[in-house]
C-alpha cells in the first residue's frame, strides 16, 4: 500500500467519502457511455454532451440554458470546438438547440439558447436492453407509475378501529387551487425563474373526485411534467395531507364552474364554441422555430416585425382558430408567398411577453 494511501486511512474522515458524500457529481449511465465511445467522437463532443446531460438531469427536466462562453469554459475548450461539437451532436440526434428569441430583459440582445437532451431512436433498444442494477422484484420498490396512468391506489388492509374511506362529499370538499398553490413554494425554490414560468406558470388545477388534473396548454408541456417532473409532484400532491390519491395531466382548459355543476349536453358545449375566441398560450420552442424558418424567407431587418405579427395572429388575431403549428405554417405560406399583411386589430408596440405578463 502507498504511503498516501495509508494516510488517507489513517484519517478521521476519508477525503474521498468526504467528497462523494458532499459534492455534486454526475451519474453516467453505463449503456450510454458505451454508445459514445463506440461512435468514436472527438473529446470535446463528449465533454459538452455530458455537461448538458448532467444540468438536465440537475433541472429534472433535461432541457439547461448555458451560454456558449459558459461551456467553452467549463469543458476546458474554445468556443469555435463547442459550436462544432453542438453540430455534431444535433446530427446525430443526441442534443436539440432552440433559440427563444431575444432577451426579454435585454430587447438588444440574443437569449441563451435551449439545450435539451436527446436519445436516438435507433439505440434505445440496446439501451433499455442493457443489464439492470436491480431485480425486479427490488426494482419494484422505486417504480414509478406515468402520471397519465396514475389512479386511486387501494388502501392497505386496516385494523377494524380504522376510519372510513373518505366519502363522496368529502372528496368534492378538496381545494384544489390551494394544494396546487401549496406545491408550487417549494417548485418555485428549486427551479429557475425561466423552467418555472414556462412548465408550472401556465398549470390550471382542477379536482375531480380524489384525482387532481393538470391542465396544461399544449402537449410540450403535458410531455415535460410527465418525464421530467413526475416523481417530484407525487411527492408533493398525493398523500394523506392532501386527499388527492391520482394526478392526470392533460391538454385543455380547467372546466368552468357552471360547465362543471351542470351535466346538461347543451350547456357542456358552450365553453368549445366560445375557446377559439379566448387568446392562446405559446410555447418558447414553438417561438423560437417561428422565428427561424422566418429567417429563411425575409430580410434579417424585417423579421423581428413579421415575427412580432404572427404572433399575434395566432395568439388573439385570425390565426387563433387553427391549430398551433397549422397556424405557424400558414403564417409563413402567406408571407412566403407575399400575400402577408400585417392585422388590423393589432395593437401598437405589442409583444408576447408583454401580453402573457399582463393577463390575470
Amino acid at each position: 500500500m502507498r504511503p498516501e494511501n495509508v494516510q488517507a486511512a489513517a484519517c478521521q474522515q476519508d477525503p474521498r467519502q468526504a467528497l462523494i458524500d458532499t459534492k455534486y457529481f454526475g451519474i453516467r449511465p453505463q449503456p450510454l457511455e458505451q454508445y459514445l465511445y463506440n461512435l468514436g467522437l472527438p473529446q470535446s463532443c463528449e465533454r459538452v454532451f455530458w455537461l448538458h446531460w448532467d444540468e438536465g438531469a440537475r433541472n429534472r427536466n433535461w432541457i439547461s440554458e448555458i451560454a456558449i462562453s459558459e461551456v467553452a469554459r467549463r469543458v476546458r475548450c474554445d468556443e469555435s470546438s463547442v459550436v462544432r461539437a453542438y453540430q455534431r451532436l444535433i446530427q446525430l440526434g443526441l442534443l436539440r438547440r432552440q433559440n427563444p428569441g431575444r432577451d426579454p430583459s435585454h430587447p438588444f440582445r440574443m437569449a441563451t439558447s435551449l439545450t435539451e437532451v436527446l436519445l436516438p431512436r435507433q439505440a434505445l433498444g440496446g439501451l433499455l436492453n442493457a443489464p439492470s442494477r436491480r431485480r425486479d422484484a427490488e426494482a419494484g420498490k422505486s417504480a414509478v407509475v406515468p402520471l397519465r396512468a396514475v389512479e386511486a391506489q387501494p388502501a392497505p388492509a386496516a385494523a377494524p378501529e380504522a376510519p372510513p374511506a373518505p366519502t363522496a362529499r368529502e372528496t368534492r370538499a378538496i381545494d384544489g387551487d390551494a394544494v396546487w398553490k401549496a406545491c408550487l413554494e417549494p417548485l418555485r425554490q428549486e427551479l429557475s425563474d425561466y423552467d418555472f414560468k414556462v412548465w408550472f406558470a401556465c398549470i390550471q388545477p382542477y379536482v375531480s373526485g380524489s384525482q387532481l388534473i393538470l391542465f396544461a396548454p399544449n402537449n410540450m408541456v403535458v410531455d415535460r411534467l410527465v418525464k421530467g417532473f413526475e416523481g417530484r409532484l407525487k411527492e408533493l400532491l398525493v398523500g394523506e395531507g392532501t386527499g388527492i390519491t391520482g394526478i392526470v395531466v392533460r391538454v385543455g382548459n380547467k372546466p368552468s364552474v357552471t360547465a362543471a355543476a351542470t351535466a346538461a349536453p347543451v350547456q357542456r358545449t358552450a365553453p368549445s364554441k366560445a375557446a377559439p375566441d379566448r387568446p392562446r398560450d405559446i410555447s418558447v420552442f414553438l417561438q423560437a422555430r417561428t422565428r427561424e424558418l422566418l429567417c429563411d424567407l425575409v430580410p434579417l431587418e424585417k423579421v423581428d416585425e413579421l415575427w412580432r405579427q404572427i404572433l399575434w395572429s395566432m395568439h388573439a388575431g385570425a390565426l387563433r382558430k387553427l391549430d398551433l403549428l397549422k397556424a405557424m405554417h400558414t403564417g409563413l405560406k402567406l408571407v412566403r408567398s407575399g400575400k402577408w399583411t400585417k392585422p388590423n386589430r393589432m395593437p401598437p408596440m405589442w409583444t408576447y411577453h408583454h401580453a402573457t405578463a399582463r393577463r390575470p
